[in-house]
């Protein structure tokens, strides 16, 4: 992800789509769920991903904010007086405040990724245990007449069973 470091020493960030880039939020996903052969719009998803991300996020926010301070100190560190050298250093705060803001917009987008995997993983659990729960119903004949939908498939979230 780092490709290049400058005299000051700033690396900057270039690029990861290359040879063998892959989106891991476009690979294999539709719009009807995983690309696995079951049709239907399904609840999908691995929160893996989407934790990994907001990981990425929250490490790139430490990085900005790093860099806002690294290039305040350096200049500061600067043994250079005058108006362009107070010109230079309000600039640089100016730049490093821009910094520092965007770090919180990384933190922030961490955040509700989070919240997302969470309910991700709640609703997930949900459909599983109303599957189960139909399933025993089914079972033991408690059940007449009832149609259930694929599994894993969002219409879970709306069947109702008897007894709760």
């Amino acid at each position: 992800m780092w490709a290049f470091q400058g005299r000051s020493g700033f690396t900057g960030a270039t690029s990861q789509r290359g040879p063998g880039y892959r989106n891991t939020f476009e690979a294999g996903v539709t719009r009807e769920g995983v690309g696995d052969g079951r049709e239907g719009v399904r609840m999908y998803g691995d929160t893996t991903v989407v934790r990994r991300r907001s990981g990425q996020l929250r490490e790139q926010s430490v990085e900005l904010r790093a860099l806002a301070d690294r290039l305040v100190a350096e200049v500061e560190a600067l043994d250079w007086r005058g108006r362009a050298a107070t010109d230079l250093a309000e600039r640089v705060r100016d730049r490093a405040g821009n910094l520092r803001a965007c770090a919180a917009q990384h933190d922030e987008g961490a955040d509700l990724l989070d919240r997302h995997g969470h309910e991700v993983d709640r609703l997930q659990d949900l459909i599983a245990t109303t599957e189960q729960r139909a399933a025993r119903l089914l079972a033991d004949g408690s059940l007449d007449d009832f149609v259930a939908p694929p599994p894993g498939h969002r219409d879970w979230l709306a069947v109702t069973l008897p007894g709760g």
